[in-house]
């Protein structure tokens, strides 16, 4: 068995294929398919209310308060991380 890996216009991909096998469409994915997974809805809105919550209000405070900004968009993506863990809680 043998793990062949290639990126394309997809991303990176990578299955596993017998040894004597070199059709790498007739490979077995290799890892967890990610895509399956429901994840929250990331609006516009709820960045802006993230912001918000934060203190950043205008472009001003965006530019100002950078790091107040980055707090608040790894708030964001901490709803994405949530549901990934929870995705895989009973795998």
């Amino acid at each position: 068995m043998k793990i062949v890996e290639w990126t394309d216009g997809n991303g990176p991909h990578k299955v596993t294929l017998p040894d004597d096998c070199e059709d790498k469409n007739l490979g077995i994915p290799y890892g967890y398919p990610w895509e399956v997974i429901k994840l929250p809805e990331i609006t516009g809105a709820v960045v802006a209310r993230a912001l918000r919550e934060r203190g950043i209000w205008t472009t001003q405070d965006l530019r100002t308060n950078v790091k107040t900004a980055r707090a608040a968009v790894q708030d964001v993506a901490n709803r994405i991380l949530t549901a990934l863990l929870e995705s895989v809680r009973e795998v």
